[in-house]
């Protein structure tokens, strides 16, 4: 009998004090699995206040989920901090690559939504291609103990605030706030989890940003209670979009706007070096003492 509660006794403390590379590989199972909740489950503290299980569980597209599907890790080493209260395990993946999905597969790249079933019909279809997109690899992860159990510090938190910050320059961007798209961008630059996307979209509000201010020229005239812009682009760049704003102030306050698109690819039409376009805009209740604002918002060349 008392062999038989002390064997209690060790499973149950086993139990308690699960290892944190066993927890590191159920977390791991459970994302192959879509167990989302169990995995979620297995996250720091930190990292759920940053996302709800809804966000957790909903940020994978079908072909996403069928990459962690196929995915394989296996734990190859582990190194404890000195405080004891933190560990970083070293795991090698074997998964697919996205790129090279896309470049082997080209159907899976349609822009159009796929189901996980369509996206695994497509792949088993294309086995010999599926073998050359697969990319071997070393990984860290961080478990931190927290009232007595590991748990994965996924550094969600950190995430977030990158893709919030990169939603937003993509945004900025869009809207031709050059300026403002570049401080997003900087914002997170620094961060190892920032890829070339970022970067990509600096370069082009910089770029767009330095154009428009040293190569097109606005000037304006008002006609009874039209507001004429001309826009001459002295730059070696075609425009093929190009958006101008008029904003109309009473005593310092916004009275009326409008956002022009003179040039667009709707109206297949292009603003060629030293060419010229004109934007007009008639606004109700103008009058002499408004003072008036006009720019260029947004290009694309």
């Amino acid at each position: 009998m008392r062999y038989a509660v002390l064997f209690l006794f060790l499973i149950f403390f086993s139990c308690a004090n699960e290892s944190y590379e066993n927890r590191l590989i159920k977390y791991l199972n459970y994302l192959k699995a879509e167990k989302y909740d169990k995995a979620y489950s297995l996250l720091s503290k930190t990292d759920q206040n940053a996302v709800t299980l809804e966000e957790f569980s909903s940020n994978l597209s079908s072909i996403d989920r069928v990459i962690v599907r196929k995915t394989s890790n296996k734990v190859l080493e582990s190194s404890t901090s000195e405080s004891g209260s933190s560990v970083t395990v070293t795991v090698e993946v074997k998964k697919i690559d996205m790129r090279k999905l896309f470049l082997n597969i080209p159907e899976l790249a349609v822009d159009k939504k796929l189901s996980v079933k369509e996206v695994e019909k497509i792949m088993n279809k294309n086995r010999n291609n599926l073998n050359k997109c697969v990319v071997i690899f070393n990984k860290d992860y961080k478990l931190i103990n927290e009232e007595d159990k590991w748990v994965i510090k996924a550094d969600l938190d950190i995430i977030k605030y990158i893709n919030d910050n990169l939603k937003s320059a993509i945004e900025y961007e869009k809207a031709g706030e050059y300026d403002k798209a570049m401080s997003a961008i900087e914002k997170i630059i620094d961060y190892e989890e920032v890829d070339r996307k970022a970067v990509d979209i600096y370069s082009a509000a910089m770029e767009k940003n330095n154009y428009k201010n040293n190569y097109l020229k606005l000037s304006y005239q008002i006609e009874s209670s039209t507001i004429v812009a001309r826009i001459t682009n002295t730059g070696t760049y075609a425009l093929k979009e190009l958006s101008v704003k008029m904003e109309v102030y009473d005593n310092g306050a916004l009275k009326d706007e409008a956002l022009l698109t003179p040039i667009s690819k709707e109206k297949e039409k292009t603003l060629g070096y030293n060419e010229s376009a004109e934007a007009r805009h008639t606004f109700e209740n103008l009058t002499p003492n408004d003072k008036i604002k006009v720019y260029v918002m947004s290009i694309s060349f």
